[in-house]
């Protein structure tokens, strides 16, 4: 799993156990809600907007645009409230909060940052 790797990358120096329970939970997610959503999503934006032959178009740019502006934050919300009920904090925690750190608005903003 992603996380299992990005754990043993972060306790390297630390020499801290990597956290099963948190690798479990990342798991639990893929399986049960990324995985589907993604497969669905992807499915009726190509049924939608059909794919064109060439990879760089005005069509592939809408659909970007869709993922990016459309999709991604409303799956954002659900990674956040996701976490928070399985972890027993409760929908309250899912709320955005001006004292946590802020989460990028979209995945591509992640890539652009480093």
């Amino acid at each position: 799993s992603g996380d299992a790797a990005a754990q043993l990358i972060e306790t390297r120096e630390s020499g801290d156990d990597v956290d099963a329970a948190r690798v479990a939970r990342w798991a639990f997610f893929g399986f049960i809600l990324q995985a589907p959503w993604n497969h669905f999503f992807y499915m009726a934006l190509d049924g939608a907007i059909p794919p064109t032959p060439e990879p760089f178009t005005v069509v592939t740019l809408e659909k970007v645009g869709i993922d990016q502006f459309v999709q991604a934050p409303v799956f954002t919300a659900l990674i956040f409230v996701f976490f928070a009920v399985i972890e027993g904090k409760g929908l309250d925690y899912a709320k955005v909060r001006s004292d946590r750190t802020p989460t990028p608005h979209s995945p591509s903003t992640v890539a652009w940052v480093g």
